[in-house]
């Protein structure tokens, strides 16, 4: 039975991935990377099943790596954080990845090389290179290609903080068609685990069921929530909203993205075809988490 090591592991996708894991009797041990093994995170992820899911602490010393893959780690999903040097982290990660048969890397449906359009040190240049180094080695793998998630409402004070009801999306008319993690947890599970002649050969697209406006949005979490909210599409009021949360204002550029209609187009095709179900709608992320969205 294979030993599976998550990177960011104790983030949306990560910790949805290894509960899965932790499911399926096919899996031998789940590694948990994270910078603090010791920390609530990690140690909550550990009590899903202690005999199955051991934290190791995860860096890109060399050192610390050798540790992480020692003793067999067969399989990895490759989570990568949004950093300064995404390039050299992951290339840091995949240089030490020996031994370890098959990579589920998480990329991004904007990946490109620069020679097509992308910015140099933005996510999608960085997914792109990532992408490359893992087709260069001799490993099976896939690479998943995920739009703009519906976690954003729970990780970007400037979006939303819990309890509000109200939050600041400057996307103007735009659609989204907004994915759940959980859905690419499940891809990546089911990937890391089916045979390797079941593997697809592509990138696989992930989005979700439907592209919503704003106003959807509003209306589906008042529906859950059992209050109305309001939707502030200002661009100018979400910059004061992010300042106020400290909130990253560079997170801006993808709804800037959002807005010139980045993440309108809907590829369910795929997901459908290979895991046999369908992806989650966000009626059914706020009614999952209606108490995030109620006052406190």
């Amino acid at each position: 039975m294979p030993t599976v090591l998550v990177t960011g592991a104790t983030g949306n996708i990560g910790r949805e991935l290894v509960h899965l894991l932790s499911l399926d009797p096919r899996v031998g041990e789940i590694r948990v990377a994270t910078r603090d093994p010791d920390g609530p995170a990690a140690q909550l992820l550990t009590a899903i099943d202690p005999a199955l899911v051991h934290p190791v602490k995860f860096s890109t010393d060399p050192d610390d790596l050798a540790e992480v893959f020692a003793d067999g780690v067969n399989r990895m999903c490759l989570i990568t954080p949004l950093c300064n040097d995404m390039v050299g982290w992951q290339g840091s990660v995949l240089s030490a990845a020996k031994g370890v048969s098959r990579i589920v890397k998480i990329s991004n449906d904007a990946a490109r090389p620069v020679s097509e359009g992308a910015v140099e040190g933005t996510p999608p240049a960085a997914h792109w290179t990532g992408e490359e180094m893992l087709r260069a080695m001799d490993v099976e793998h896939t690479i998943l290609r995920p739009t703009i998630f519906m976690q954003h409402f729970m990780i970007v004070p400037g979006l939303y903080g819990p309890g509000d009801d109200t939050f600041y999306l400057p996307t103007g008319d735009a659609r989204m068609a907004m994915l759940d993690c959980r859905d690419i947890a499940f891809a990546a599970a089911d990937l890391l685990l089916r045979p390797a002649s079941e593997l697809p050969s592509e990138p696989v697209y992930l989005t979700g069921p439907e592209a919503l406006s704003g106003e959807d949005l509003r209306a589906r979490l008042s529906w859950a929530s059992g209050r109305a909210f309001r939707w502030i599409k200002d661009r100018q009021a979400f910059d004061d909203h992010s300042r106020a949360t400290g909130s990253p204002l560079e997170i801006s550029g993808v709804y800037d993205a959002a807005a010139a209609g980045a993440f309108s187009k809907i590829h369910t095709e795929q997901f459908e075809a290979l895991f046999q179900r369908r992806p989650t709608s966000f009626a059914k992320f706020a009614l999952d988490h209606a108490s995030y969205f109620q006052p406190r």
